[in-house]
């Protein structure tokens, strides 16, 4: 499946410990990139922004909301 993005959202993402190793923070316009070897959890990382992954444990907060607070629809709009 190919989407097309026409908009663009900015906000605060912010991941507070999402292992004992991962403490990030991406101002809005800020651009990041995330590298690593193979099965280091680049993809797992990522995949919790839109809740594809569930971030049960840690907090991860987007404009300082918690993302699980968020409607999943609302949140994919973003």
């Amino acid at each position: 499946m190919i989407r097309v993005v026409t908009e663009w959202h900015e906000g605060l993402i912010c991941f507070k410990v999402l292992t004992k190793y991962i403490n990030l923070k991406i101002n809005p316009g800020q651009k990041v990139a995330i590298t690593g070897s193979i099965g280091c959890g680049k993809t797992t990382l990522v995949n919790l922004i839109p809740r594809i992954l569930p971030a049960e444990h840690n907090k991860m907060l987007f404009d300082d909301i918690d993302i699980n607070k968020i409607d999943i629809k609302e949140l994919m709009k973003l």
